[in-house]
């Protein structure tokens, strides 16, 4: 598949996505999705922490990836071994 089928298949099934590897080229980093809520733990995030992403910026964030030709990887079947990052997740929520 080309970036702009790998991208429509993603967008139709956004629910489906547990997590995607961004490849800018020189730089690689992780999106993952933890009770529905995607994050963002690109190392180079300022401040230096993950970032939560909502749906529609997610769609808008894969618009942008492909248009700049970085290379969109999808993972499945992730084990859902994050602690950490769920407590992370739930803190934030928490927070708002």
């Amino acid at each position: 598949l080309n970036s702009k089928e790998i991208k429509n298949d993603l967008l139709n099934n956004i629910d489906a996505i547990e997590g995607l590897i961004i490849n800018t080229g020189d730089h690689w980093f992780p999106i993952r999705k933890i009770n529905n809520i995607f994050l963002n733990l690109n190392s180079t995030n300022i401040p230096e922490e993950p970032q939560l992403i909502d749906k529609e910026t997610i769609k808008s964030f894969l618009n942008l990836c492909v248009s700049k030709n970085f290379i969109i990887s999808e993972v499945k079947n992730i084990p859902n071994s994050q602690i950490p990052l769920l407590n992370l997740v739930k803190n934030d929520i928490n927070k708002k």
